[in-house]
């Protein structure tokens, strides 16, 4: 009884990001070139089987070790990332192995990092980076230290990055920015 009430509970409500965006129209901010081919070869086990008989083969397989790597480091290829501005939310469609998976980050969790941050982060394991991935264009979660790659080959659009939501004034957080992501707290 010496710890009763040394140890805080806490219950959040909040409001699921599905929810949230339901209801509103997304902003387009990036898509990659083959998104929609990707995108119609469908989830899970469709996804796999449809495929190994489309033009994404090889696409696929040369993104094994990339895969592998995000198993020790997390870390996703986006095909597709929309801005919520209501909801302040980004919501990126990455690509896995079993398809395209949807999921949505607050803005202010959001921060771009340099490849070097990105080498840094994949000590554990590290092989040869695919060609298609940017790496001038990371982001990272400074909560969850999750990073998000986009290809090189990806169209982005003008009024979603250009949107008041993205201006400086709104995201920039010197402190978040440049302190916010450290490698050895993975």
């Amino acid at each position: 009884m010496l710890l009763t009430g040394a140890c805080r509970n806490f219950h959040v409500m909040v409001k699921s990001a599905r929810l949230s965006v339901a209801n509103e129209e997304p902003v387009p901010l990036f898509e990659a070139e083959d998104y929609e081919q990707i995108k119609a070869l469908g989830d899970d086990n469709d996804f796999t089987a449809n495929m190994l008989g489309s033009q994404s083969r090889s696409k696929m397989f040369s993104l094994i070790p990339f895969f592998m790597e995000s198993r020790f480091t997390t870390k996703h290829l986006v095909s597709k990332a929309s801005l919520y501005p209501q909801a302040e939310l980004i919501g990126f469609e990455v690509l896995t192995m079993d398809g395209l998976k949807t999921q949505y980050m607050p803005i202010n969790h959001l921060i771009p990092i340099t490849k070097y941050d990105y080498w840094a982060a994949s000590w554990r394991y590290w092989t040869k980076q695919n060609t298609i991935l940017d790496l001038d264009m990371i982001y990272a979660c400074r909560n969850s230290k999750d990073m998000y790659v986009f290809e090189k080959k990806g169209k982005w659009h003008d009024a979603g990055v250009q949107h008041e939501a993205l201006s400086m004034e709104k995201t920039y957080n010197e402190a978040h920015w440049y302190d916010g992501f450290y490698v050895n707290t993975m």
